[in-house]
C-alpha cells in the first residue's frame, strides 16, 4: 500500500510539473510529496469564502517571475479551512487567525516560519528567499515583520509539528 501511495504522489508531482511547481489542495498529499522530493512546504490556510478576512491568492503570490521561480523550491499547499480537511489542518496548526502562512522544513518536522500577518509583495519575496533551503535557523524576517506591523507574538518562531501523521481526511 505504501508503494502505491508513493507512486500516486510521484504521479501527482509529474502531473503538476507542467505548472513548474508542486501545488496541492490536500495537506496529506502535499506532505507526502514534500517528503519524497525533500523540499520545504509552503502551507497557506485560507479562511472560508464568507469570512471578512481576505484569502491569500496563489496567483498573486506567483505574479512576478522571481516568485514563480522561488515557488519551484517548495511544495505548495493551499487549504480552504471551510472544508472538513481544511478545518482539521487548521486545528492541527493551531491557526486561530486566518489566513495563515507556514513554511515547514524540508524534513517535514518543524514549522520554520509562520504568520497570520498580511504579507505584501516584498515580504512574500523575502519569505520565499529566506526559507527555500528548508532549514531552521536564525530568521532574518523577525525584525522586518515586527517593525513593519504591530505584532503581538513572534510570527516567525519555529515550532515542532505536534502530530506524527498529516491531516487524515
Amino acid at each position: 500500500m505504501a508503494l502505491v501511495s508513493g507512486l500516486m504522489v510521484a504521479a501527482a508531482i509529474a502531473a503538476t510539473h507542467a505548472e513548474s511547481f508542486t501545488h496541492f489542495d490536500n495537506y496529506t498529499r502535499a506532505h507526502g510529496a514534500a517528503q519524497l522530493v525533500g523540499r520545504p512546504m509552503l502551507v497557506i490556510l485560507n479562511p472560508a469564502a464568507d469570512s471578512s478576512a481576505d484569502p491569500v491568492e496563489l496567483q498573486e503570490v506567483r505574479r512576478t517571475v522571481q516568485r514563480r521561480e522561488l515557488l519551484e523550491e517548495y511544495v505548495v499547499c493551499v487549504l480552504d479551512t471551510s472544508t472538513e480537511h481544511g478545518a482539521q489542518c487548521q486545528e492541527l496548526f493551531e491557526a486561530t487567525d486566518l489566513p495563515r502562512v507556514v513554511v515547514i522544513d524540508k524534513q517535514q518536522k518543524m514549522q520554520i516560519f509562520r504568520t497570520s500577518q498580511p504579507l505584501d509583495n516584498e515580504l512574500w519575496s523575502q519569505v520565499l528567499i529566506s526559507f527555500r533551503d528548508g532549514v531552521a535557523g536564525p530568521n532574518p524576517l523577525t525584525k522586518t515583520i515586527s517593525s513593519s506591523r504591530s505584532v503581538n507574538q513572534n510570527p516567525t518562531a519555529t515550532a515542532p509539528l505536534r502530530y506524527s501523521q498529516p491531516c487524515s481526511t
